[in-house]
């Protein structure tokens, strides 16, 4: 028993001495002079959103690659979110989020590796799908 209690003391006085000793948070100043919002979630992008669609070629490399993912595939994105199905029936969708300069990085969900970086202006898409060893390159125009 007086072990239980002496442990319950050491523990109480622990937690008190360190709420003690912190300090609160210094508010993030942008260069706006405004202070910065934490754990707000950026706006989306939407100025990208539309179908896009187009062809993938294997690029030249030190690796084997199949040509059967050669061919036309789409992209389509709603509310700053791109969805790519490069594998269609194998793989589940590349997702990612457009920024504001166009730029995007898509990945699988489960195998991070398999992932789409490129950038759309708005008229067209052109990136990269890097699957394992083999890297193809996109070449997508806007369809709708």
């Amino acid at each position: 028993m007086t072990h239980l209690s002496t442990l319950t003391a050491m523990l109480g006085l622990t937690l008190a001495l360190a709420a003690c000793n912190s300090e609160p948070p210094r508010p993030q100043i942008a260069a706006s002079g405004a202070p910065v919002v934490q754990g707000a979630p950026a706006a989306r992008v939407t100025k990208y959103d539309g179908t896009y669609a187009g062809t993938i070629s294997p690029t030249s490399g030190a690796y084997s690659c199949p040509n059967a993912v050669r061919g036309n595939r789409s992209m389509t994105i709603n509310y700053g979110r791109a969805l790519l199905d490069m594998n269609p029936g194998r793989s589940s969708p590349l997702q990612g989020l457009v920024q504001e300069d166009g730029s995007l990085r898509a990945t699988d969900q489960i195998d991070r590796a398999n992932s789409v970086t490129g950038t759309t202006t708005g008229e067209q898409f052109v990136g990269t799908w890097i699957q394992g060893r083999c890297i193809y390159t996109l070449t997508f125009r806007r369809t709708g």
